[in-house]
């Protein structure tokens, strides 16, 4: 994960999550406390996203407290992110290069979170009734994504669906991997 390519927005989100998982006192930073930090930022595709699938901030935060484990003993100084939210954090690095995007944006985070099932954002989302293909469909959209004419002209949902996930289902090493 190279944090030189967050951008301001991606950056400050982190910053938030950290702020968040210490005042929660969890020990750790999961994918669950970015995707609250993405829902209650300011503008981004990210945000829009998750407003059209019926998901906010207040009711992930409600979400977190009733589901999350015993806080932890961390403390400021050792708190970390979970190796899943490092893994999507890898994802939205990777995101971001395959859309050929300089910078990673809380949407590319998004994007890592929608396509990483098992992390504790995705469960999170899943458990609010969001349909994760339309939240795809409609953040590749607003990104500003061009569709093949085919793919978009046809009536047939699992077309689009197949094609989002298409994008985002790409060979990504698991373990990190230092940048020449």
């Amino acid at each position: 994960m190279n944090r030189d390519r967050f951008s301001g927005n991606t950056s400050k989100i982190i910053r938030n999550a950290y702020e968040y998982a210490v005042k929660l006192d969890t020990g750790y930073v999961g994918s669950e406390h970015i995707l609250y930090c993405i829902a209650g930022a300011g503008k981004s595709a990210a945000k829009t996203a998750l407003y059209k699938a019926g998901v906010d901030a207040a009711m992930i935060d409600d979400l977190i407290k009733r589901y999350s484990k015993t806080p932890g003993e961390g403390s400021v100084l050792t708190i970390t992110l979970t190796p899943e939210a490092d893994r999507v954090m890898e994802l939205a690095e990777a995101q971001a290069d395959k859309l050929h995007h300089e910078m990673v944006e809380p949407e590319h985070i998004l994007l890592g979170m929608l396509q990483e099932k098992g992390c504790a954002a995705a469960k999170l989302i899943l458990s609010t009734g969001a349909e994760p293909d339309a939240m795809v469909t409609d953040l590749l959209k607003t990104m500003g994504e061009i569709w093949p004419q085919a793919h978009r002209t046809g009536n047939n949902k699992n077309i689009m669906t197949r094609m989002c996930f298409a994008l985002l289902n790409f060979s990504v090493p698991r373990q990190k991997t230092r940048r020449s």
